[in-house]
Parts: structure tokens; sequence; C-alpha cells
């Protein structure tokens, strides 16, 4: 269906989840059925009832009476309880034509899930030692490694094949995969690099982009705060990145923004609490 004629909350959803009909499954008791309805359309079911901006909570009807349906405190409730068997490949459906995927994030293993689904053999090829890609930089105490773990388990289940530590370029080719008898090849690799910005010394030691300075916390790299940290951005990001700062021992974290608190903000994430967290936030 278009997404006019979609229920709003599911129409809301950027991969359309049907979260009305999870939601009654769950009313009546029947939480693997429910698992089911929100693996049809997601591949990360644990990561999105931890971290998703919930849309569908946006579109829900119910929120013109009162409040919207909890949606995504429902999906987590379902998602926890259900037993995680991974679905299999449709039968009948095998396809001879092996596709390599490049790169072993969200876009990546969703590509060769949906393809392995379809019967498709997929291998992919991922440059670091693990799989998830910038979700692994999500700091734990939003998105648990537990959680993040079992959906990429579950993926892998299907029967894809994984090698870590390619990278293209230098450990493989688009043109060595299509020679070694891979019909396609999809390239996945991401957004890992932060935007700069055009301010004298950036780029120095203390003065860093916030996704390299998240990855060396994510890979256990030493990282130096200090005592006093600024955080130029007020998005997702840079709360994270504040919040994190603040986990490491800085004592006091300043978010510098173009928004007051009032104003409207493309940010999602809430702000920290100052007396809470040590943090502040101000205007340039």
């Amino acid at each position: 269906m278009t997404p006019d004629i979609l229920p709003p909350c599911q129409a809301a959803c950027p991969v359309r989840t049907d979260a009305g009909r999870y939601a009654r499954l769950i009313a009546e008791g029947r939480l693997q059925e429910a698992y089911e309805v929100i693996c049809r359309t997601n591949p990360f079911p644990s990561v999105c009832a931890h971290i998703c901006l919930r849309p569908c909570e946006k579109g829900c009807r119910r929120g013109e009476l009162d409040a919207p349906v909890a949606l995504r405190a429902l999906k987590r409730f379902a998602v926890q309880r259900a037993e995680r068997d991974a679905p299999r490949p449709a039968s009948g459906r095998t396809a001879q034509a092996r596709v390599a995927v490049v790169g072993a994030g969200p876009a990546g293993l969703t590509a060769a899930r949906d393809l392995r689904l379809r019967g498709y053999p997929v291998s992919v090829f991922e440059r670091l030692d693990r799989a998830g890609g910038m979700l692994n930089v999500i700091p734990r105490y939003r998105l648990p490694e537990a959680a993040l773990a079992s959906d990429i388990d579950a993926i892998l289940a299907l029967g894809i094949e994984v090698t870590y530590r390619c990278e293209i370029g230098s450990d493989a080719t688009v043109k060595g995969f299509l020679d070694k008898g891979f019909e396609a090849v999809i390239v996945a690799t991401g957004l890992s690099r932060s935007r700069g910005i055009a301010v004298p010394g950036f780029g120095a030691q203390r003065f860093t982009a916030a996704v390299p300075w998240m990855t060396d916390v994510w890979l256990g790299n030493k990282v130096d705060v200090g005592r006093r940290v600024a955080v130029i951005g007020g998005g997702n990001v840079a709360v994270d990145v504040a919040r994190t700062a603040r986990r490491l021992g800085a004592e006091y974290v300043a978010m510098i923004c173009l928004e007051s608190r009032e104003e409207p903000s493309p940010r999602k994430s809430p702000w920290p609490r100052p007396r809470a967290s040590g943090s502040s936030r101000g205007r340039p």
C-alpha cells in the first residue's frame, strides 16, 4: 500500500512497520506473532526498540485525544520476550547468482538479509573486525551491546558469510569480486566521517570531529578529555558526545548551539540535565 492509504502510524515509519497490528497482538498476549510482524520489515528490531526516534508515535491518532500509544516501549517488550529464531530463506526460491556486499553496517546487513531471504547466496566483506558499522559507535547507555549483537546474529544466522578485515581498494576490488564469480556487488560503506567546521585549528588533538572521537571511545583507545569540554552542535551526536565526555571524567561540558532550548531543533535526543550532568547549553 502507498503511504497515503496506510494508517498514520504505519505511514510515518520509514520501513512501514505495522505498529497497530503488533500493538493489538501484544494486547492479546500473542508476543511471538507481534515479534514476527515487527521483523517482517525491520531487520534491526532490538536496535530500534532502544534508539528509534518514534515517528510512529507522532503519527498515532490516539495523540489527538490525549497521548500516543507508547509503540517503541511495546516493541521492546515484544522483542525482549519473543523467541529469536531467524527467518529462513523462502523454500523454492534458491537463486544461483552470488552477490558480494561491501560493508557490514546497517545498510550492508539489510541488503544481505533481504537478498538471502530471496534465496541469493550472499558474502559480506567488512573493513573492521566486527559487524554493525556506525551502530557500534552509539553509546552503550543508549544501545546495549547485547541488543545490537542479537540483531546481527539473527541476520548472519540466515547463512550469510562475512569476511572481516577486508578493505576495498587494498585487500579486494570490485573487479576482483566479479572475476571470482560474483554476479553483483553492492557497495554499502556507510558514512563514517564527520562533517568538518571551517574554524582555525580544527583537526588538532583537542579540537576534533565527533565521529572519530566517539569511534576511539568505542574501540577503547585512550581518550583524554581534560577537565572542561566544549561541544559545538546540538543534535543527537552532540548530546551523545556531551554525555560521554561526562562519563569519561570531564568536570564540565558546554554545548554551543545555534538554537536556544526553547527553539525548534532537528535534534531528537533529550538534552542532558545541566545540574545532574555538569553540562550547560548556550548560543554563540
